[in-house]
C-alpha cells in the first residue's frame, strides 16, 4: 500500500471571508487531484472548507483536533486524531504533514507555522490571504501569490 503524503492547510478557526473560504476549497481540490492528503488542526472555518472540498474530490482526509471539538461535524474526516492540548495538536500536525499552506490566521496558526519550521517542514503563505499573512512571517516563510505555485514548492 502506498502511503498518502499530506499537505496541512492552516488559517481561521472561526470567521473566514469569502476569499478564504475559496483558497481553502482550490488548495484542497488540487491536493486531492494530485494525491495528496489535506491535514487540518481544526474542523471550522477555514479548515471546514477545504475538508469538504477534499471530500467532494475523493481525497483524503486528517483531522487532528482537540478534545473540545470533538462533538463537531466530522463526518468530512477519514483519519481522526484527538488530542488534549494545541501543543500536542500542532506537534501531531507538524509531524505527519510534509508542509503546510497557510490561507490567514491568527496567533494559533503563527504557533504551529513555528512548529513546522522547527520540524524542517516547508511553509508557504498565500500572499494578502489575511490575519498574520504577511506582516508577521519571518524569512523562512514562502509567500506566494499563486495558489499552483505554492502547491508545487509544498509537493516536492
Amino acid at each position: 500500500m502506498q502511503s498518502i503524503n499530506f499537505i496541512a492547510i492552516l488559517g481561521f478557526a472561526k470567521q473566514v471571508n469569502e476569499r478564504q473560504a475559496l483558497l481553502a476549497e482550490e488548495a484542497a481540490r488540487k491536493l486531492s487531484e494530485s494525491g495528496h492528503g489535506v491535514g487540518v488542526g481544526n474542523v471550522t472555518g477555514t479548515f471546514s472548507h477545504a475538508l469538504k472540498s477534499a471530500k467532494e474530490n475523493k481525497g483524503l482526509t486528517m483531522a487532528i483536533i482537540e478534545q473540545t471539538l470533538r462533538d463537531r461535524n466530522l463526518s468530512d474526516c477519514d483519519i481522526l486524531q484527538i488530542v488534549s492540548t494545541q501543543r500536542a495538536k500542532h506537534e501531531a500536525l507538524a509531524k505527519q504533514c510534509s508542509g503546510a499552506l497557510v490561507i490567514g490566521g491568527g496567533t494559533g496558526t503563527l504557533k504551529l507555522i513555528e512548529q513546522f519550521l522547527r520540524n524542517g517542514k516547508r511553509v508557504v503563505a498565500i500572499a494578502d490571504s489575511g490575519g498574520i499573512v504577511p506582516r508577521e512571517l519571518g524569512n523562512s516563510v514562502t509567500i506566494s501569490s499563486d495558489m499552483d505555485a505554492a502547491l508545487r514548492t509544498l509537493m516536492h
